[in-house]
């Protein structure tokens, strides 16, 4: 008469669902079914909760190598069959299959690098998460829940716009894009008419504005010729950009 075969152990690990792998099953008595190392016999049944393993060898006396099938997520039992019978399910023989972890956005998306900004990602699945990237640049963070992760942005990101990924057992998310930048002084320099100012407005925009008032030694009408420039400093490098204008006074 056939009997229970004793719980395989597969040691409760997560492991990526839309992939297949190796999964070395321990304690699988298969000594009475076919010798080492040899492909799976017909009368041995190796299953990820109810589908089979994509394929598996006989590794050893009590031990098998199978090869997971493209499955969903979630915790699944792998049990062994044999002309002995179906092992005993335990905590002991629970795989869980994750999926990637998806994004549905960045808070802010935007900021200045003058300062390291924190950023909030928001979505599912990021338990277990191991890696957050700003384009190359790892990133510190620290997850708070299954669909928050709070990131700090890396000291050497660049001013432009990268994709900001998650990376879990599961895989790496697809991404969102979050762009760095700086806000620049802007000074204006050159002839303009008296009673005429420029300001910076803090918000990488200038304005030009007043009333232009004659001197006595020179009228309000005329051509004057402006030079604005935009600097600002990241890192131990200053960046400069300058533009001309040109205002005339009629």
């Amino acid at each position: 008469m056939a009997s229970d075969k004793q719980d395989p152990g597969v040691g409760s690990e997560a492991r990526r669902a839309d992939d297949a792998f190796e999964l070395l099953v321990d304690d699988a008595d298969v000594s009475a079914d076919t010798s080492a190392h040899m492909p799976a016999p017909p009368h041995i049944i190796v299953l990820f909760g109810a589908t089979p393993a994509a394929n598996f060898t006989i590794a050893g006396d009590t031990s098998i190598t199978a090869v997971s099938p493209v499955a969903p997520a979630g915790a699944v039992d792998v049990t062994v069959t044999s002309p002995g019978g179906t092992d005993v399910t335990a905590a002991t023989d629970q795989l869980t299959l994750v999926v990637a972890p998806t994004m549905t956005g960045l808070s802010p998306n935007s900021g200045p690098l003058a300062t390291t900004p924190q950023i909030t990602i928001t979505r599912t699945s990021f338990t277990g998460a191991f890696a957050v990237a700003f384009g190359d640049q790892r990133a510190g963070f620290t997850v708070d829940s299954d669909s928050t992760i709070t990131a700090t942005v890396p000291q050497g990101e660049a001013v432009d716009t990268v994709r900001v990924t998650v990376s879990t057992v599961g895989g790496t998310s697809s991404g969102s894009s979050a762009t760095g930048g700086v806000t620049p002084t802007l000074k204006a320099s050159g002839k303009r008419p008296k009673g005429v100012t420029f300001v910076d407005n803090g918000n990488r925009t200038g304005t030009l504005s007043g009333v232009p008032t004659a001197t006595k030694s020179k009228p309000a009408a005329g051509t004057y010729t402006l030079k604005v420039t935009a600097s600002y400093s990241y890192g131990m490098v200053k960046h400069i950009a300058t533009q001309t204008l040109v205002l005339t006074v009629a």
